[in-house]
């Protein structure tokens, strides 16, 4: 079964935190050209690779879930994009096989990043970009430490440049964050998540236990919007904002690498 929890599933996950997270996909098309060959790397629910297909010339996600890519297989069929069970630490393409590698809210997670790196280095074409984020540990972690249980370490802007620079030639970092909107919505959205504890802390009987989790999704989706979910569901794209100022205080850091 797909991890709800730590993974953004359309249709699924909270209306903000997919909007948040294809954000990211569509701020990097500027990056992409038509005839572009990309590899969306940990490429989960294949989401954003489908966004990247709308413009490049041929996607290639890969993932190590097996539920993650039979999802994006069944919901995102396109003739120029595709998706492969592989380790990113460690794959099976040739030599500079892509101009563009992508790799958005995964190098958190990996015991050895700087192998994945040298990975992405064998892979990416002269002059080509590769396009990685992850959460800011300035903002997102709690007294210097992560968080996420899912996390292996997180980075701060200076440190995600300290670990990029010996493979690219130029990295530039940029900042996500919300606009005024968007954080409104999501502190209605995490009142409502209360709500839902307290249906949770009073199901004595483990109901909830026996019903499929993303059954449990969207029936909460329509049951949250009696206690302050749906101002959420109001969020885009446009909600969320990219800039090289302030990056300490972003949410989330992007950097854009060229080989």
């Amino acid at each position: 079964m797909i991890n709800f929890t730590e993974r953004a599933v359309p249709n699924v996950s909270a209306n903000f935190l997919m909007r948040e997270a294809q954000s990211r996909y569509h701020y990097i098309k500027k990056f992409i050209g038509r005839t572009d060959t990309v590899l969306d790397m940990a490429s989960g629910t294949g989401y954003g690779s489908n966004i990247i297909a709308e413009k490049a010339a041929l996607v290639v996600g890969i993932d190590i879930s097996d539920e993650a890519l039979l999802f994006a297989k069944n919901n995102f069929p396109k003739e120029n994009l595709g998706f492969i069970k592989m380790d990113v630490h460690k794959t099976l393409f040739q030599d500079k096989a892509f101009s563009v590698i992508v790799g958005f809210e995964m190098i958190e997670h990996l015991q050895k990043p700087k192998v994945f790196l040298k990975e992405v280095d064998r892979l990416l074409s002269k002059n080509g970009y590769f396009l990685v984020s992850t959460p800011n540990r300035l903002t997102q972690s709690k007294d210097g430490e992560v968080m996420s249980p899912y996390h292996t370490k997180e980075f701060s802007p200076a440190e995600l440049e300290t670990l990029l620079r010996p493979f690219f030639k130029s990295v530039e970092i940029v900042g996500q964050s919300k606009n005024d909107r968007a954080g409104e919505s999501v502190d209605q959205f995490m009142k409502s998540q209360g709500a839902r504890q307290f249906f949770v802390d009073i199901d004595i009987f483990s109901i909830r236990k026996r019903i499929p989790q993303e059954v449990k999704e969207r029936v909460w989706k329509r049951v949250g919007g009696l206690f302050g979910r749906n101002a959420q569901e109001k969020v885009t794209e446009k909600d969320f904002i990219f800039s090289k100022r302030n990056i300490n205080q972003s949410e989330y850091l992007i950097a854009i690498c060229k080989k």
